[in-house]
């Protein structure tokens, strides 16, 4: 329970607007933040690993179509983009096995399981999401938009 102590946001130089933005908005509710703003190296380091000092981070977090890149990226042991320092021994081994698992059936059973071992386990509660605008000229059609933002382009048309 938040008992009005500061807690320090860590950030990269890239992350600022972001921090700022956050800092008013959990201030108008009665929560301190400390912006903490570094170089890239010392982000890394001091948000990564078993000895992170982060209370709370403004990140980019990587991500990826393919969802084996983007859950060792995000959920494994020592990966650079675990900045909550998640380890979860049945969440690791199936990352493990899913490179060698065969069939598209097979494949989303395990990244359902995957999903329901890292919710329960809530690592991070992300209170930020990236939006990302998509704007054509009248007569542009054939896009295929989804709530990733990764918009699928190939079938695009003008029609005048």
């Amino acid at each position: 329970a938040y008992k009005g102590e500061e807690i320090e946001m860590a950030i990269m130089p890239s992350s600022v607007k972001l921090a700022e933005a956050l800092q008013q908005q959990l201030d108008a509710v009665g929560i301190k933040i400390t912006i903490n703003k570094m170089d890239v190296p010392s982000f890394q380091g001091y948000t990564t690993g078993a000895n992170s000092k982060a209370q709370m981070l403004a990140y980019f977090c990587m991500t990826s179509q393919n969802p084996v890149d983007a859950y060792r990226a995000n959920f494994y042991p020592g990966a650079a983009s675990n900045k909550m320092n998640y380890n979860n021994p049945e969440v690791t081994a199936l990352m493990d096995s899913s490179q060698s698992v065969l069939g598209e059936d097979a494949q989303r059973e395990l990244y359902y399981k995957l999903q329901e071992l890292v919710v329960d386990d809530l690592p991070a509660i992300p209170i930020y999401w990236m939006t990302s605008a998509l704007a054509f000229r009248k007569g542009v059609g054939g896009v295929i938009t989804s709530s990733s933002a990764h918009y699928d382009l190939r079938y695009l048309y003008y029609a005048e």
